[in-house]
């Protein structure tokens, strides 16, 4: 009886409460949490500033450049117009932005105005045309196209916009030059038919990739 006695005791002095060991525990997985959030919220922070600043550096603003056209009632008929726009740009980079872009979204107004089912939307999605492509030139391009038949009635309505950066090495200086092209056709119409494009402002998405 003595030597069982010995033994429970040995025992009890050699394992830690239950109690202790659970609260010990549960302050390592606390402060470790909080770690894991502080550092977690550090980085978003200085994701957002990183965001911020980008978007600063890589618009081109109140470029306000409009291409319109549009074709009577009565008959076949077509019409189109281009305009286009130049900048010169150091302060958009080169190196980190424009050629790190595969995509350009450009706001402003556009209008595909056939008399059935038009299409009416405030951005164009440019994308990097490879093909055309070097060190330093970038082509970006997109088209839009509504195609409708009302009765006997067919309508085309087209929008193309352009954009290429050339990039002189000498200077550090980025060529943009912006194409706004639109387009509209009838063919035994009996409806009027308008395309119109306004450009507003542009911006190289840094990062975004094709699927």
């Amino acid at each position: 009886m003595k030597q069982l006695l010995i033994l429970l005791s040995t025992i009890a002095l050699a394992v830690p409460a239950v109690g202790t060991a659970a609260f010990i525990g549960r302050n390592t997985t606390n402060e470790n949490a909080e770690i894991e959030v502080y550092k977690a919220n550090n980085e978003n922070r200085n994701d957002i500033k990183k965001t911020k600043i980008n978007q600063q550096n890589n618009q081109w603003n109140d470029i306000n450049l409009i291409s319109e056209c549009s074709v009577p009632a009565a008959g076949t008929h077509k019409d189109d117009d281009v305009k286009t726009a130049q900048k010169a740009t150091a302060k958009i980079s080169w190196e980190n932005t424009i050629s790190n872009s595969r995509f350009v979204d450009v706001s402003g107004q556009f209008d595909l105005n056939t008399y059935k089912e038009p299409v009416n939307t405030k951005n164009f999605m440019l994308k990097k045309i490879d093909s055309e492509s070097s060190i330093s030139r970038i082509v970006f391009e997109e088209e839009k196209v509504n195609d409708k038949w009302s009765g006997w009635g067919h309508q085309t309505s087209k929008i193309k916009i352009r954009l290429i950066a050339e990039y002189n090495t000498d200077e550090g200086i980025t060529s943009l030059m912006l194409s706004n092209y639109t387009y509209i056709r009838t063919a035994g119409s009996v409806h009027k038919s308008s395309t119109y494009s306004k450009i507003n402002n542009l911006s190289f998405l840094v990062g975004y990739k094709n699927k």
